[in-house]
Parts: structure tokens; C-alpha cells; sequence
């Protein structure tokens, strides 16, 4: 897979994704988090003599981590997946908003995409044949 390919498919907002793409991107997202969140702690762990400071310590790198790389790419999946919703990618800032943000992830993830082309795309289901 080039880097082109994997910027295309998690440091995009442009487009569409369907539901199926949007759950497994996604669910790689979160197994890499806890992977990452446990080889830190390995790390911390086998390195320094792991008490309540270092542990503290390994949380705050494991958040700084999270925030400069997991954050926005999934904030680009949750864009491609609202343009699928035929809505506008705004509405991703509902994540911030206690009780309304699982609201907003299980419309993400059980919701239909529009069918055929809308204002943000075409279709990511259609297969189009072109002719040559």
C-alpha cells in the first residue's frame, strides 16, 4: 500500500465513505490506539521502575500521541462519512457534545448513504465501467 493510498483513505476530507469502509477504518483506528497504549506502558514499564509518577508520565505522552495523530484522522473519516449522509462535514463538531456525540456515531455507523451521486460525491457503492 503506497502513502498516497493511506493519505487518500484517512487524511482526506474530501469525497465519500460508506458505512462498511467507515467501520473498518475505524476499527483499525482503535486497535492501533490500544496497541499504541499498550506498547507505551511496555515501554515505560521496562524502562523506569514504573510508580504513580512515571506512570503519569506514560498517559500524558500516550494523550499527546492520540491528539496529534488519531484526532484528526478520525475527524476526516467522520467528514467522508457525513458526505455520504449527504450532510455537510459541520456536523462533525457534534463530537463535542455530551450524550449527542453516540447519537452521532451510531447515525455514522447504521444510517444509509445516499444513493447515486450527491453534492460531496458519487456513489461509493456504484461500480462504474468505463469504456476504452
Amino acid at each position: 500500500m503506497t502513502i498516497q493510498k493511506i493519505k487518500g483513505m484517512y487524511l482526506s476530507s474530501k469525497g465519500r465513505l460508506s458505512r462498511k469502509e467507515f467501520i473498518k477504518l475505524w476499527s483499525c483506528l482503535i486497535l492501533l490506539q490500544f496497541v499504541k497504549h499498550v506498547m507505551i506502558l511496555d515501554i515505560f514499564s521496562s524502562l523506569l521502575n514504573m510508580n504513580s509518577s512515571n506512570f503519569r508520565y506514560a498517559v500524558y505522552i500516550n494523550e499527546i500521541i492520540t491528539i496529534i495523530f488519531l484526532i484528526p484522522t478520525c475527524y476526516y473519516l467522520f467528514i467522508r462519512r457525513a458526505h455520504d449522509l449527504n450532510k455537510s462535514g459541520w456536523l462533525v463538531l457534534l463530537i463535542f457534545a455530551p450524550f449527542i456525540d453516540v447519537l452521532f456515531l451510531l447515525y455514522l455507523c447504521l444510517f444509509k448513504g445516499t444513493d447515486g451521486p450527491n453534492k460531496f460525491g458519487d456513489d461509493p457503492l456504484q461500480i462504474t465501467f468505463t469504456k476504452i
